[in-house]
Parts: structure tokens; C-alpha cells; sequence
């Protein structure tokens, strides 16, 4: 379960030294944090737990732009530098859904202001021109496992309300395959009543052979020599989704209570792909926000967190649902990404 935490106002105008050089103190051993010049970007955070880091840039966002094993390959994707102001950048970041592109598809170009914690870092993006929306991040790295909670939090600075659901969207590097379940299977004629679906956008093509349907899970395959976008969703009480890149496995979860109406025909995972990248995405519920409203924090916020199989999660809220686990997703996965499990 993800912690609940104060909502943090920020009122007035924002010191640029404050956000730039924030008070620091002492995070909780054996965490971390370095002030770093991190691919295309200065001004940036380094935060780690001596087995994981992740990087978070001062001068846009929130997002984390770096998350993978200390001294290993970044498995987020990265994009060149393009012109300023522009949205594509890569990494994870927060966005809302339903996805209309005049209010969804806004620039995080402004700096961020970030106040660190005793168990990691509190990002605060500027009130969105576009939206009128401020977009929050917690980020928490445990202290001896490869698992980093990231609470998200979205609030309505406009005048009018909205209706809107927190979404966590998160690119992953190139060269990978990915994986999410159904509900649980049963069988005919004991479970007549349906008990999930798999949604489709316009462009969805199930005959591209970067897809796999299985019994209890559907894959999606990153290819850059098939380019052709192709996207899928579905409802998960106990959301996730993971990401097999070479050697390592990457596992976003996130808890989707029942009850409330989710977004895109009620999905709370879906994962897109292209010829770029791949992007896993967990969607919590839609929310009518009047001013000034936030969703309840307990309930709005995907975690992501990285594992490499065959080590096992060593957490019990990193888990994946029963009967899933990383040895078994690399059995699921090796013939559909023609790589070996490390021994």
C-alpha cells in the first residue's frame, strides 16, 4: 500500500534559488542524493539506495528521467534534444486522462520545486498554463531492495471543476517485451458471467506479431524495425505490468480500487508501443475536482518498482498477483524475446 502524505501548498511566487538550491537534510541510510548534470540536463537530482537510483530534473517536470540499477543501463528511454518547450522528453511522468491533447498534452518546461524527505524526495511542478492543473510526485526509495513507490497527486488550481483521472505513464528503453494479466481464469460451464476485457483503440491490430495472447496474459513486444503504433488496456484490481529489458525485469504496480468509473472504457493498465519505445501506464479513477480539490492520495498513485529475476520481490507490497512471479515471467517471456535468464 502507498503511505498517505500531507498535501504540501505552495502559495505565492517561488523563490528560483530555492528551487534550485533546496535545503537537504540528512535522508535516511544508506539513502543518497547528489546534485548531478545528468544526458542533456544540468540541473538534476541523483537520488540512491546503494542498489537502485533514479534522476530527477530541477528545470522541468515532475518527472524522473533515470531508473535502473546503480552502475547499470538506464531502462527508461531518453529522447535527443529537440526545441525548447517541448513535451517529448521520455522518462516517467504524470499526465490526466481522458486524453484530449489541448488539456492532456501539456509542456512540464518549468523548474520544479523539490523538498527532500527522510525516505526520498517531494516534486512540485508549477500550476499548468494550459490545464490550470499542479502535478505532484513522492518519490520513496526503500532502503535495501530494488523498489521505489511513486505517489502521485494532481490538483485543480482553475476556477471551474474538472473531471479527470490521475495517469502515470512511464517509457521504457528500447529492445524489450512486455507483459500484463487478465483476471483471474476459470472455467465452462461453472463461470458463465464475464470478467474482464481487453480494450482496443482504432489503431489496435491484433495480427501485428508484436502481440501475444495467452491464457492469463497478453504481451506486447518493442520493436524499432516494426514501428507501427499498437496499444491495449484492461482493469486490474491489483494493476501491473512488467518490462523485460536483456537481463533485467521491471515491474509497475498499482492498487485500482472496484466501484469507481475508470477511464477509456475502464482500464487502469495499458501499454503502448512504437518504434521508439514502449510505455507502461496505470491509470487510477476519474474524479470530479472542484477548485482547489485533489483525489484522495491513498487511492491515485501507481508505484513502480524494478527487480531483476530471478531474485524475487523481497517485499510483500511489491508482489506481483498470484500466480505470477518473476521466475515465472522469465519462463513466460524467454521465447517471446529469445533472451536467457542470468543465472
Amino acid at each position: 500500500m502507498l503511505s498517505e502524505v500531507q498535501r504540501i501548498d505552495h502559495p505565492g511566487q517561488t523563490d528560483p534559488n530555492a528551487i534550485l538550491n533546496p535545503s537537504m537534510p540528512d535522508l535516511a541510510s544508506p539513502l543518497e542524493a547528489d546534485r548531478i548534470h545528468f544526458e542533456h540536463w544540468e540541473n538534476c537530482w541523483r537520488l540512491s539506495n546503494g542498489i537502485v537510483d533514479l534522476v530527477v530534473p530541477v528545470d522541468f517536470g515532475p518527472r524522473i528521467m533515470r531508473f535502473g540499477f546503480c552502475d547499470s543501463e538506464n531502462l527508461f528511454k531518453i529522447f535527443d534534444p529537440v526545441e525548447k518547450g517541448a513535451r517529448i522528453r521520455g522518462g516517467h511522468r504524470m499526465w490526466v486522462a481522458p486524453e484530449v491533447p489541448s488539456f492532456t498534452w501539456v509542456n512540464d518546461s518549468s523548474p520544479v520545486e523539490i523538498e527532500f524527505q527522510n525516505d526520498g524526495i517531494h516534486v512540485t511542478g508549477t500550476v499548468e498554463t494550459e490545464s490550470s492543473l499542479q502535478k505532484e510526485m513522492k518519490i520513496s526509495l526503500a532502503p535495501a531492495a530494488a523498489d521505489v513507490r511513486v505517489l502521485h497527486r494532481v490538483t485543480n488550481r482553475g476556477a471551474l471543476p474538472v473531471h479527470i483521472a490521475p495517469w502515470a505513464l512511464t517509457q521504457m528503453a528500447p529492445g524489450g517485451c512486455s507483459v500484463s494479466g487478465f483476471p483471474p481464469r476459470g472455467e465452462h460451464p461453472r463461470d458463465l458471467l464475464p470478467t474482464g476485457s481487453l480494450v482496443m483503440w482504432s489503431y489496435t491490430d491484433l495480427s501485428d506479431p508484436k502481440w501475444k495472447l495467452l491464457r492469463k496474459y497478453w504481451v506486447l513486444r518493442q520493436d524499432t524495425e516494426n514501428p507501427e503504433p499498437q496499444k491495449g488496456g484492461s482493469f486490474l484490481e491489483n494493476s501491473w505490468a512488467a518490462y523485460l529489458l536483456r537481463d533485467q525485469l521491471f515491474i509497475k504496480r498499482s492498487t485500482a480500487p472496484l466501484g469507481p468509473e475508470y477511464p477509456d472504457m475502464g482500464c487502469s493498465v495499458e501499454i503502448f508501443v512504437n518504434g521508439n519505445m514502449l510505455e507502461l501506464e496505470t491509470l487510477g479513477s476519474l474524479r470530479r475536482l472542484s477548485p482547489g480539490e485533489s483525489p484522495n492520495t491513498k487511492s491515485t498513485g501507481p508505484s513502480i518498482a524494478a527487480l531483476q529475476s530471478p531474485i524475487g520481490p523481497t517485499r510483500k507490497s511489491t508482489r506481483l498477483s498470484r500466480p505470477c512471479s518473476s521466475k515465472s515471467l522469465w519462463s513466460l517471456l524467454k521465447p517471446t524475446h529469445h533472451q536467457t535468464p542470468p543465472a
